[in-house]
């Protein structure tokens, strides 16, 4: 037992999924305290302080919540009594300025909406289908958290067919993602909702949007590019890497850049 806690003291795990009793504005955690009871936190603190990706989980309330899915979407059948997003809490058992010096990643994921820490505090950044923004999260919580881009949970989560998720990790067709047009002289990319979790893929990104402009380098010299990043993300340990890529692309390649995030390029950008 001894050694297990060594691993998990030495920063041995890449990722943890652990519960949630009550969550503060700043992203600190009490797993301990609730009301009269008083439980001892177990390995809570010892994984969550070294674990490169945190990932809280738990019902958005408490006391007699009863959730359901409808046509696609989440249907809130009975409220919980007791609201889990608080102005402050009791006993602080992870903490969220300490998490966000240490630079982990740290998610609070519930059944309607979905967090991430900053440096600034709790972040907003989904929603599920069928849930009311006002009604059924902000007016839930006891604070309000930032919110810059809330976009939807992927819809396939509450429908009843498989979500394929190994393919949709590992594979990633780039040709149907990027469109040329002339007229504009502008090439669109879209990498809306692209998770890149390996070094092959970077260099598939990259080698892609490079054999387009060498294909017929007389027309696409120097184009103008706009890239998606809506709903991008990249592991921490590739994105130095990812980050290169992009530097070089845009040193040989690109005329000029711009970044966007919105829900997938308009069909006619991408040549659909």
């Amino acid at each position: 037992m001894n050694q297990q806690f060594d691993f998990y003291n030495g920063g041995g795990l890449d990722v943890c999924f652990l519960g949630m009793a009550q969550v503060d504005p700043k992203g600190d955690v009490n797993v301990t305290r609730v009301g009269p009871m008083l439980k001892g936190p177990g390995g809570f603190i010892d994984i969550t302080q070294s674990t490169k990706r945190v990932n809280l989980v738990g019902s958005f309330t408490a006391g007699g919540l009863e959730v359901g899915v409808k046509d696609g979407k989440l249907v809130i059948v009975k409220e919980g009594k007791s609201k889990k997003f608080v102005k402050s809490i009791p006993e602080v058992c992870f903490s969220g300025e300490n998490a966000t010096q240490r630079k982990q990643l740290v998610h609070y994921i519930t059944e309607r909406a979905v967090f991430k820490l900053t440096p600034e505090g709790l972040e907003l950044i989904e929603i599920a289908p069928g849930i009311d923004l006002q009604t059924q999260v902000l007016d839930q919580m006891e604070f309000k958290p930032i919110m810059k881009n809330v976009r939807l949970m992927n819809p396939k989560i509450f429908r009843p067919e498989r979500m394929k998720l190994l393919e949709s990790l590992y594979s990633l067709d780039m040709k149907a993602r990027m469109h040329f047009n002339r007229a504009a002289n502008t090439l669109y990319v879209d990498l809306h909702g692209v998770s890149i979790t390996s070094p092959d893929q970077v260099t598939q990104v990259g080698d892609a949007i490079k054999g387009f402009f060498e294909v017929n380098p007389a027309q696409v010299k120097k184009a103008a590019v706009f890239v998606n990043y809506d709903g991008f993300d990249c592991r921490e340990e590739l994105s130095a890497d990812f980050a290169e890529m992009v530097k070089g692309l845009q040193t040989t390649y690109y005329g000029s850049v711009r970044r966007g995030a919105s829900h997938g390029l308009a069909p006619d950008k991408l040549g659909h």
